[in-house]
């Protein structure tokens, strides 16, 4: 099907084709709908809006309201999406992984990607459930009931990935050759401008990433066991109570996932997505638990110890995150701006804490 690019060109004719076409619909079609935009500044890779819709002699289960998912408009942030395929990860994810993962996912009502990286996504609107913010940071009781859904997602697929052709390692030479083009550039503007977040062992650590980005992929790739990551497991991306039909937890967002180490996942949430103070306090419990999960579902290949020093690690290179975000993207939505300022001053606060600088050197 043409893809619709805007949000304006979303009509009735296009949205009943098209859920038919994903079997959606199977008979009637859509008398009428409105669009809103929603979550502005909350996704730095794509746009979303809800369509509320009215139908003509369509199945009694037919959605009502539907999040409408696509590209994002700011040509900094489009350049970064398509080299890294973000759409494409994200919808292979929802036909193929998703209705294998424990995690509750969005049900998906209509999803094409095509050559040129337009895509359209329609999905089920979690709007009655507790959305997580970023910017205030996850309590410990939403931290700590994340990671143990994630647990059991990442023990699912733990070193049973090889499969998955449509999947990108996290060594992927594309993946790393846009790393080392997007966070290296990205450093002096991001050292500049937020310069008092910056101690001069923290500028020295950034610096010295800045060369060992690709060889960090290839060495978790080669010496760590590999899972299905989401790669942007951070609070906006999170739901929590209320959801339709019940349950605790749903995850959205898969534009990053990856065949990597999924702990990565843990790493990444708790240095961004809490404040440092909830972090101190959590940090080992949730990774303990973790662990625990991982043992209890037969994974036998990762020590208590390993995990904790590759977390050390994965603290020390989630920083490719908000510097990418600060230096490299359009942050001129102001909660965009709350965000990136948020990410880089708590990975920041991390790295320090967990003296992961010195983890450099097993990058060499």
């Amino acid at each position: 099907m043409e893809l619709p690019k805007e949000l304006d060109q979303i009509d009735a004719k296009w949205l009943t084709a098209a859920l038919h076409a994903a079997g959606t619909l199977t008979q009637g079609s859509v008398k009428s709908l409105q669009a809103e935009p929603i979550a502005i500044g909350v996704g730095l890779m794509g746009r979303l809006a809800r369509l509320t819709v009215d139908y003509e002699g369509a199945d009694a289960d037919a959605p009502r309201s539907i999040i409408f998912k696509y590209p994002i408009d700011l040509p900094q942030n489009r350049q970064v999406a398509d080299a890294y395929r973000f759409y494409k990860r994200e919808c292979d994810f929802y036909r193929h992984l998703a209705p294998q993962s424990p995690l509750r996912t969005p049900k998906v009502y209509f999803n094409q990607c095509d050559e040129d990286l337009q895509f359209v996504l329609l999905l089920e609107d979690l709007a009655s459930a507790r959305a997580g913010d970023q910017v205030a940071g996850n309590s410990a009781d939403d931290a700590q009931r994340a990671i143990a859904e994630l647990a059991k997602h990442h023990a699912h697929f733990w070193g049973k990935t090889g499969d998955y052709d449509y999947l990108i390692d996290i060594d992927d030479p594309i993946v790393c050759a846009v790393l080392e083009q997007s966070y290296g550039p990205a450093l002096p503007a991001t050292l500049e401008a937020y310069s008092d977040m910056f101690s001069p062992e923290l500028a020295e650590t950034a610096k010295g990433l800045a060369t060992r980005t690709t060889r960090a992929m290839q060495k978790t790739r080669l010496e760590r066991p590999l899972t299905l990551a989401h790669g942007d497991f951070r609070a906006d991306n999170l739901f929590y109570e209320g959801l339709p039909g019940g349950g605790d937890l749903a995850v959205i967002d898969w534009q990053i996932c990856t065949r990597s180490y999924g702990p990565f996942d843990v790493a990444y949430h708790l240095t961004q997505s809490v404040s440092p103070d909830t972090r101190r306090r959590i940090e080992r419990p949730i990774l303990e638990n973790y662990h625990r999960t991982l043992v209890e579902h037969g994974i036998e290949d990762l020590s208590f110890e390993q995990l904790w020093e590759y977390y050390r690690m994965d603290a020390l290179f989630a920083l490719v995150y908000p510097v990418t975000v600060c230096g490299a993207l359009d942050l001129s939505d102001p909660r965009a701006k709350a965000l990136g300022h948020v990410f880089l001053e708590r990975s920041l606060s991390a790295i320090a804490d967990l003296n992961a600088g010195e983890k450099l050197s097993e990058w060499d």
